[in-house]
């Protein structure tokens, strides 16, 4: 091995590695709840639509009308990654970007997604065992799109405390307040006035935070690399 691969090799454990220690103390706990909620709500989806499809049906109608998205193919695998799993990762993190608003939620919908797909597979064919693949598959995927939410959940503190930290106003009630002290000579006033304003400031300033991009990418590869496992997964 030479020396280039060995560095390359060391950049990419390390990489891995300082994300691990990272999630450990950050992210984990919110992940698992995160998680077992994505769980939860595939699971009651996927058995709402199982239980109310109609076996009586005849396959030729259902092929019609069922949408399967189950692809068969390595280009389909590959367009359903580029068209779905990709952009969706990257939505729900960096819908982090708008303050106050965890627009990161909206990747509940994925697990409903999901549900409905495994069940149409299962519509057009319920004896086949496609359906067990591809629950194995969703199961991994859910894994890697809540850890995409907690990210983006991250990412959505940060923006608000920058985004209040910008709405600083350059005159404020202090400005008035300490000349109308002055004017009347209120010195002691002024000096208990402009205590408050320092400890304002120093809150204030906690706020003026700088949004860790870093871990974003880094929580953007591992949940594409995990989500990618299992769409393949999903798709076979």
């Amino acid at each position: 091995m030479n020396k280039k691969t060995q560095k390359s090799n060391n950049v990419v454990v390390n990489f891995f590695k300082d994300y691990f220690n990272f999630y450990k103390e950050n992210f984990r706990k919110k992940h698992i709840i995160v998680y077992v909620l994505s769980l939860v709500i595939f699971f009651i989806f996927l058995a709402m639509f199982i239980s109310s499809i109609d076996v009586t049906t005849s396959i030729e109608t259902l092929s019609k009308t069922a949408e399967v998205s189950k692809s068969s193919t390595i280009v389909d695998i590959f367009k359903t990654i580029g068209k779905q799993t990709l952009p969706s990762i990257f939505l729900v993190i960096f819908a982090g970007i708008t303050p106050f608003i965890y627009l990161s939620v909206l990747g509940f919908a994925y697990p409903y997604v999901l549900a409905l797909n495994i069940s149409s597979t299962f519509l057009v064919n319920p004896h086949s065992y496609n359906a067990i693949t591809m629950s194995i598959g969703a199961i991994i995927q859910i894994f890697a799109i809540s850890l995409a939410m907690v990210a983006g959940f991250y990412y959505c503190g940060f923006s608000s405390k920058r985004f209040r930290y910008s709405q600083r106003r350059g005159f404020s009630m202090y400005d008035v307040k300490r000349q109308v002290f002055a004017m009347r000579g209120q010195e002691e006033r002024i000096e208990k006035l402009d205590k408050e304003k320092l400890k304002k400031d120093e809150k204030m300033e906690q706020l003026n935070v700088k949004v860790p991009y870093k871990v974003l990418f880094q929580t953007f590869v591992v949940s594409l690399i995990i989500a990618i496992i299992g769409t393949i997964i999903y798709s076979i």
